[in-house]
């Protein structure tokens, strides 16, 4: 064989390796055109937990004043339930949508924003009557009837001026409902006392209303979501997007960051402690500081040091529930899954860039008789070229030819 054939057969493999490396990995980020203009989304690291869950397989609770029908919002709603006896998909006064688009607006759209947990449902559950006012006992309608919806976590959007009476009947409305199980998320208010119940009570890091030791914090300050208007004087909706502040915008928050760890298996107890343990320590009145989602889902899904659940409780905690924690969208037994940001530039904080292995045999899971799928995963951003698997193609074509051909020679000229 001649030095030029012998050089080609070894450029033939080498031309395949080079084509296998040639296809650049494509960025997993989201495409919608205004997530840029969402601050809180970033801060609490929802992005960075979205290869771990997007809270695909868990129906979040809007208790507040409806949800309309967005156009970021198309397909999440799940049924609904009015306590005012109107249509929970009517939102007269924009509080209700704003709110479910935080939560859970579709994500990778190419449309307006991202929602925290965007593969989550969300079920609207309306209290509030076209005049932005609620009683108690629309308030314990709307909160009974979530047990019946098969919602796992409940977004409540408590109203200001609640009279004695009516903060009463809500109080025992919430203790009902998060003793059944359910993640009640709510947010801070003047005059509501939340310390002692079994719901997650969420301050502004803007300010405003304080929370205890047991609560946490997250963004509430012009919070950019769904927003709808109504145009007088046919009614007609006009759908768009603006700012909106408040505890119940911070709650919002709070409430996807939890239906991303219930989607990792997670209960209502573990969920809580695990946004308490992860939180990043803020000011006076926010509890156990601002919420690291990323950090969170890490934890969750973090294999258990010597057979104990992590992270600890704190001290005056329950310790975690012990829970399986992988979706059926986890990589394979012993692989690393990293944890680090998805948008290139931004900060990591101490422990959210932590890697978790997934536990051997832990790659599904069952809750409550439900096998919990993620939804659609993040596309890629842009196309990927096929010059890689073209030039591979090619060149083992090439190599395999050039032996062939040596070969024939070699039995053409062969002597006898």
């Amino acid at each position: 064989m001649s030095r030029r054939h012998r050089s080609l057969l070894l450029l033939a493999p080498a031309a395949a390796l080079l084509g296998l490396s040639a296809s650049p990995a494509s960025a997993a980020v989201t495409n919608d055109p205004e997530v840029d203009k969402q601050a809180g989304l970033i801060a609490i690291k929802a992005p960075e937990a979205w290869p771990r869950g997007k809270g695909g397989g868990i129906r979040v609770a809007v208790v507040s004043s409806g949800v309309a029908e967005h156009p970021d919002l198309e397909n999440k709603t799940e049924g609904g339930f009015d306590a005012t006896g109107g249509e929970a998909t009517e939102d007269n006064i924009g509080r209700g949508t704003h709110l479910a688009g935080i939560v859970g607006a579709q994500t990778n759209n190419s449309l307006g924003i991202a929602g925290v947990a965007p593969d989550a449902g969300l079920v609207p559950h309306k209290a509030y009557r076209s005049d932005g006012s609620a009683t108690g006992a629309q308030l314990r309608s709307a909160l009974d009837n979530v047990l019946g919806s098969g919602s796992q976590v409940a977004l409540v959007d408590v109203p200001e001026g609640l009279s004695g009476d009516d903060r009463a009947v809500l109080v025992d409305s919430l203790r009902k409902l998060g003793g059944a199980g359910v993640s009640v998320v709510v947010g801070a208010r003047s005059g509501l006392s939340l310390g002692d119940l079994p719901v997650l009570a969420v301050a502004s890091t803007s300010g405003g209303a304080s929370v205890g030791e047991r609560g946490v914090a997250a963004p509430g300050g012009s919070v950019h979501s769904t927003t709808v208007t109504t145009t007088l004087p046919l009614g007609a909706s006009r759908y768009g997007y603006g700012t909106l502040s408040g505890t119940s915008q911070a709650a919002a928050h709070v409430a996807g960051a939890v239906a991303i760890l219930r989607g990792l298996g997670a209960d209502a107890t573990r969920a809580a402690d695990l946004l308490r343990a992860t939180a990043r320590k803020g000011g006076s009145g926010t509890g156990a500081g601002t919420i690291d989602v990323a950090a969170a889902a890490a934890a969750q899904q973090a294999p258990p040091p010597g057979g104990a659940q992590a992270p600890p409780a704190k001290k005056g905690e329950a310790p975690p529930n012990p829970t399986t924690t992988t979706t059926t969208s986890a990589p394979p037994a012993g692989q690393v899954v990293p944890a680090g940001p998805l948008f290139t530039g931004e900060p990591v904080e101490p422990g959210a860039g932590e890697a978790a292995v997934v536990p051997p045999g832990a790659e599904e899971f069952a809750d409550g008789g439900t096998t919990f799928r993620p939804g659609p995963s993040i596309p890629t951003a842009g196309k990927e070229r096929p010059w890689g698997p073209l030039t591979l193609g090619f060149g083992l074509l090439f190599g395999v030819g050039t032996a062939m051909s040596l070969t024939f020679r070699r039995l053409a000229y062969a002597p006898g």
